[in-house]
């Protein structure tokens, strides 16, 4: 392999690697209260996002209910975030190799 593709390999392989190792995440919470003496329930839900690493996003993932509250979790991937980050990961990979690689050829500098 040429010394450039595997440099480019290697940085992006490693851009990737974190990409998977954190996945994106959304979650959401549902509360219900209702008042004593009440009959309306009121439910209030609440949304999250963000990244988690990926054996807490494995244990956590689903639908959880809460014994002590009652409250519902439920944390899924978020999948289109995480196919456009792969997507951009992968295009950055190919122009910075079709550039660097390519200047590197007619110039011999890198």
């Amino acid at each position: 392999m040429i010394p450039c593709r595997k440099r480019v390999l290697r940085i992006f392989g490693l851009i990737a690697l974190l990409v998977v190792l954190f996945p994106p995440y959304r979650e959401t919470r549902i509360n219900r209260y209702q008042e004593r003496g009440s009959v309306l329930v009121r439910r209030v839900t609440t949304g999250e996002r963000g990244f988690m690493f990926l054996s807490r996003f494995l244990k956590l993932q689903g639908r959880t209910i809460s014994e002590k509250t009652g409250e519902e979790r439920r944390i899924a991937l978020n999948k289109s975030f995480f196919l456009g980050e792969i997507g951009v990961i992968a295009v950055l990979a190919l122009f910075d190799y079709f550039v660097l690689c390519s200047l590197r050829k007619r110039t011999k500098i890198l």
